[in-house]
C-alpha cells in the first residue's frame, strides 16, 4: 500500500475494519490499562469516544493541536474536573489529559467507588466534547448543566452496577460519601439438626 493512502485513523494499515475484526484490533490492548475504557455498563458511544481521544483518533486539526487545552486546561473544563475530583479526594495538578485519567483509574478508594472512578473521566470528557460541538454550532452548555449531566450518567451507572442498593444520592459529593460509608448488610440463618428420637421408628 502506498504510504500516503495509509488509514492513519486505524490501529493497523491494512484497511481491515469490520465487525469481525474489531475485537482483533482491541485485543492488542488487552493487557494495558486502556482496557478500563471498555467498562461494562458504559454506553458504547462514550467508550468509543474515550478510545478515539486516548489514541488521538479525532480527525480535527485544531483539537489535535490543543488537545490538553480543550479537555483540561481551559477554565470551564478545569472547573468541571475539579468539582468531581475534590469531592472524590483526588489531587491535581490537572495538566495533561492522559495523566488525569490515569490518576482516576489508580486512585485508592472504597471498593464500590473503584468502578465509578474508572468511568467518571469518560463521562466528563464526553460532556466536554459535547459542549465543544454545541459551541461550534452556535449553542452552548453551562458548567452547571455539564455537572448535572455527568451526575445523571454516574447515577445511572451506579444503579446499573449495583441494582440491589437503594437510596442512591442525587449529587456526586453525597454519592462519594455514601459509598465510602457503605457496609453490606449480611444476614445469616442458623439451622440446627437434631437426631430423631427412637419413638419415631
Amino acid at each position: 500500500m502506498d504510504r500516503k493512502d495509509k488509514p492513519w485513523w486505524m490501529l493497523i494499515g491494512s484497511g481491515k475494519f469490520t465487525v469481525n475484526s474489531a475485537w482483533e484490533l482491541v485485543r492488542q490492548e488487552a493487557n494495558n490499562e486502556i482496557m478500563n475504557i471498555w467498562g461494562k455498563g458504559v454506553p458504547f458511544k462514550v467508550s468509543f469516544l474515550m478510545w478515539r481521544i486516548w489514541r488521538m483518533r479525532i480527525p480535527i486539526g485544531e483539537v489535535l493541536k490543543s488537545f490538553d487545552n480543550l479537555f483540561i486546561n481551559c477554565t470551564d473544563s478545569n472547573s468541571v474536573w475539579r468539582y468531581f475530583a475534590e469531592a472524590a479526594g483526588i489531587q491535581g495538578p490537572f495538566v495533561q489529559l492522559k495523566q488525569v485519567i490515569e490518576v482516576w483509574w489508580k486512585a485508592e478508594c472504597a471498593v464500590k467507588l473503584k468502578s465509578l472512578f474508572k468511568v467518571t473521566p469518560a463521562f466528563i470528557i464526553c460532556h466536554i466534547w459535547k459542549r465543544r460541538n454545541l459551541i461550534r454550532h452556535g449553542s452552548n452548555m453551562t458548567i452547571r448543566a455539564m455537572i448535572l449531566g455527568i451526575t445523571r450518567q454516574l447515577i445511572w451507572f451506579f444503579k446499573t452496577k449495583f441494582p440491589w442498593m437503594s437510596g442512591v444520592p442525587n449529587t456526586w459529593p453525597e454519592m462519594v460519601k455514601y459509598l465510602e460509608k457503605y457496609r453490606p448488610l449480611i444476614c445469616s440463618k442458623t439451622v440446627i439438626w437434631k437426631a430423631p428420637s427412637s419413638n419415631c421408628f
